[in-house]
């Protein structure tokens, strides 16, 4: 579950960056066009919920949703999701991501803040929202695969110690028989001698 979503947070923090980086010019310009196409492209990864730009007070310029209806409209200000802050090793203290829920469809997501900056000035920002429920689909698969492989792990350690197991027993109950032959004072009792092993060195004395 860490490591899918430490995989999820960079995938995040890629598409966030890209999406602040190359909007900045249509933030500062107020462009709502511009900034509309900015995050239409933000949405091409397919776990993308949203994606949206605001000026530097918070107002939004564009927001587009991958299911079509977005969480609020343009010309209004952005309530940024509220979750548990997610804290880990490589995240940049300028982008903020919270483990919360989407407020139109209720799935779990990964939501990023980044500062939009041009010439070393915050002039907006950029949010973005991953879903989580990839997360948990792709857990749930993982899970599945590692049980059928510890299960094959099982079966086939149990039938290697099966074979192992004879492989040793067999020639001790031979000597076994021997053994208790000669004891009986049977001294032509003879003991089929096949290995080199210590099991053999023991049977040939």
């Amino acid at each position: 579950r860490q490591a899918l979503l430490q995989e999820a947070t960079r995938r995040g923090l890629i598409i966030g960056r890209n999406l602040a980086d190359y909007s900045a010019s249509a933030v500062l310009q107020r462009d709502p066009l511009q900034a509309f196409q900015f995050t239409k492209d933000a949405l091409s990864d397919d776990a993308m919920v949203y994606a949206l730009l605001t000026d530097e007070n918070g107002t939004i310029l564009a927001i587009r949703a991958a299911s079509g209806h977005v969480p609020a409209n343009t010309g209004t200000v952005w309530q940024p999701l509220v979750g548990k802050s997610l804290q880990m090793e490589g995240l940049p203290p300028t982008v903020q991501v919270v483990q919360a829920h989407d407020p139109e469809s209720g799935v779990p997501v990964l939501a990023f803040a980044f500062p939009v900056i041009k010439a070393d000035v915050q002039v907006g920002n950029a949010y973005i929202a991953l879903s989580q429920d990839k997360i948990e689909r792709a857990m749930r698969e993982t899970t599945l695969k590692v049980i059928v492989l510890v299960l094959g792990f099982v079966v086939l350690a149990l039938i290697a110690a099966f074979m192992v197991a004879n492989l040793i027993v067999r020639p001790l109950q031979r000597l076994t028989r021997g053994a208790l032959a000669v004891g009986a004072g049977d001294l032509n009792a003879v003991v089929e001698v096949e290995s080199k092993d210590e099991l053999g060195v023991l049977a040939r004395s």
